[in-house]
């Protein structure tokens, strides 16, 4: 990462992409919706250079080690490119699109978009947090093993389970708390599997385009 300050013997330059991405980099970060003081407040709510805001936090513990620490600033330009973390406008089905590129390993009708492998290296378990919930900018599920989702602030989830071919687009809060209770019985009712179910079989690649997913919006 390119920071004026994490040269020579800065122990902030011995963070990696790998510490950054399952947010695990060790920099100071208060993740707080409600304290106007907190980092995630200033860093969003100006027009500062995000990155280098969350590049100049000192560090506190040692890189890797620790969850949860500023994850990898997605915009790395102040002048014109949103934040990749918030503020996204998008429709649902621009979300769902999202998710289906995930949910066919990074490839859209043939073309292969990520590179190989990443969208297994997102799923796998940071080992700073408790339980394996967090991969790499992914939130997982332990008891449904093919699962793996993105959850915002406000209710917004995309979530994704590739053996099903299947992509799940929440926009809204379920009253009375009840997101949680109402995402899994969405999962029930497409056949997501739970740990100790039989795993569905892979619906194989090229059966359906982009343009005929599974694709469904609550």
């Amino acid at each position: 990462m390119d920071s004026p300050g994490w040269k020579g013997d800065d122990p902030r330059a011995k963070i990696t992409l790998d510490d950054l991405l399952p947010m695990s980099s060790g920099l100071e970060w208060e993740e707080s919706y409600s304290d106007a003081g907190a980092d995630v407040i200033k860093s969003l709510g100006s027009d500062l250079d995000r990155a280098h805001y969350a590049a100049n936090k000192p560090l506190v513990h040692e890189p890797g080690t620790f969850w949860p620490t500023p994850p990898a600033p997605p915009t790395l330009d102040p002048n014109g490119l949103v934040s990749g973390g918030s503020w996204m406008n998008m429709t649902p089905r621009d979300f769902a699109r999202f998710g289906l590129l995930y949910a066919r390993d990074g490839v859209w009708d043939g073309k292969r978009i990520l590179p190989a492998g990443w969208v297994d290296y997102s799923r796998l378990p940071t080992p700073t947090m408790d339980e394996g919930r967090y991969g790499a900018q992914w939130w997982l599920d332990p008891e449904r093993p093919d699962l793996f989702y993105a959850n915002g602030f406000d209710g917004q989830s995309i979530s994704v389970a590739p053996d099903k071919d299947l992509v799940i687009v929440v926009l809204s809060k379920a009253p009375n708390g009840r997101n949680e209770q109402v995402c899994n019985d969405l999962y029930d009712a497409f056949g997501v599997s739970t740990r100790g179910q039989p795993r569905p079989s892979a619906p194989g690649t090229g059966r359906r385009s982009a343009e005929e997913p599974m694709i469904h919006m609550p």
